[in-house]
């Protein structure tokens, strides 16, 4: 029998596992529906399937897009949301969605995604120097192999030419996630790791290695781990969802924005190039932009009190 609240004597380490263990069947069945909506979909369905390599096809790409779109929904967004109900009940207030956050806070939020870029693309500039041992030589090339054909996907997920299309990938790859990754890792799993450590700081590193792994992309994964920890800070200084919420939409939004205004040729640089410096003095200045900005946000939050122990 399914009740609200029924989650709530455990202890966190057992609500974790039941966290896990419902993300993973909430993505069998919603997949399992997807496969099914594509087969009634497409007449060619199987022969799709087989060609899944071949990002060439529009069919095949649009196909990958709709279980992008169904893996975010299914992995992401339903599971936070059934857990804390199950959890505590009320979901709003226990996924902090009751919080609305000032404007000014809000928008220094916005400005700290910008302000923690050239820090961010010098942690992926050592993330790129890290080399294996010999005897690991083939984990590594396994590991460069699937970054490269990540990125491929996303590539071909950011060639649109139509309106439809990039507002198609505004969906798919800035609103969904950013929704549903931050209801997940903040909104639950920092939450509980919280509870567990007794310390928010750990809580917020452990989750924010979590969110960074669950990518699957080793080559970047300090600089989406830096960005776990940029979102885990503002949500405890804000103790508001929406603010890790809409810094991670306009993180990713402005990628789409700019991958589709720079194949339109409105835009110099490639969407990757953002924020990207040579100057080690611009990455020391952006360090201390952020820390500024997280002072600032936490005085201006009115729910700063008690916040960190």
């Amino acid at each position: 029998m399914i009740y609200a609240g029924m989650f709530g004597n455990l202890s966190p380490l057992r609500k974790i596992i039941l966290m896990v263990l419902l993300a993973l069947l909430s993505m069998l069945v919603v997949m399992l529906g997807g496969w099914l909506i594509a087969m009634l979909v497409y007449d060619d369905f199987l022969s799709l399937i087989a060609q899944m390599g071949n990002l060439e096809d529009k069919r095949v790409v649009g196909l990958l897009k709709l279980f992008q779109i169904l893996n975010q929904i299914g992995l992401f967004i339903i599971p936070p949301l059934l857990f804390a109900y199950l959890d505590g009940g009320r979901v709003k207030s226990y996924l902090r969605l009751d919080v609305v956050p000032g404007f000014q806070v809000l928008v220094l939020s916005l400005v700290t995604v910008f302000a923690i870029l050239p820090l961010v693309h010098w942690s992926a500039e050592i993330n790129e120097m890290m080399r294996f041992p010999g005897w690991l030589q083939g984990l590594e090339n396994w590991m460069k192999q699937s970054e490269e054909s990540a990125k491929q996907i996303t590539d071909a997920f950011l060639n649109v030419d139509s309106t439809a299309g990039f507002l198609l990938n505004l969906l798919m790859i800035a609103l969904l996630p950013a929704i549903g990754e931050e209801l997940l890792f903040r909104g639950v799993l920092q939450k509980l790791l919280q509870q567990w450590f007794k310390n928010v700081h750990w809580a917020i590193l452990v989750t924010a290695i979590m969110f960074s792994a669950l990518h699957l992309q080793f080559y970047g994964f300090l600089p989406r781990t830096m960005l776990g920890i940029m979102f885990g800070y503002l949500f405890v200084i804000t103790r508001s969802l929406w603010i890790p919420i809409l810094a991670h939409l306009f993180n990713n939004g402005a990628a789409v924005i700019a991958a589709f205004l720079y194949r339109k040729n409105l835009l110099e640089n490639d969407f990757h190039e953002i924020g990207q410096v040579s100057n080690p003095l611009w990455v020391m200045g952006s360090l201390l932009m952020v820390l500024v900005l997280f002072t600032a946000i936490y005085k201006l939050s009115d729910t700063r009190k008690d916040i960190l122990p």
